[in-house]
């Protein structure tokens, strides 16, 4: 929601703060499926899927904020 937010905003300064949110909001998904595994609520493996999808949405969300400053 972030990112489609950011998207609608004029200038490249407020559409990278809307990066910044987003990869904040994915931080707190990380968070999220690392307490969601030592609670044993998701396997090893479904973490680890987790974390390589959250790593790989981090990358591109960076590069994306980075072209907007």
């Amino acid at each position: 929601m972030n990112l489609a937010e950011g998207n609608a905003r004029r200038s490249n300064k407020e559409k990278a703060r809307f990066f910044e949110i987003a990869l904040s909001s994915l931080e707190e998904v990380h968070y999220q499926c690392l307490l969601s595994r030592e609670l044993e609520y998701i396997t090893a493996d479904d973490f680890a899927f987790a974390e390589r999808c959250i790593q790989k949405t981090g990358s591109l969300t960076t590069s994306l904020r980075k072209a907007f400053l």
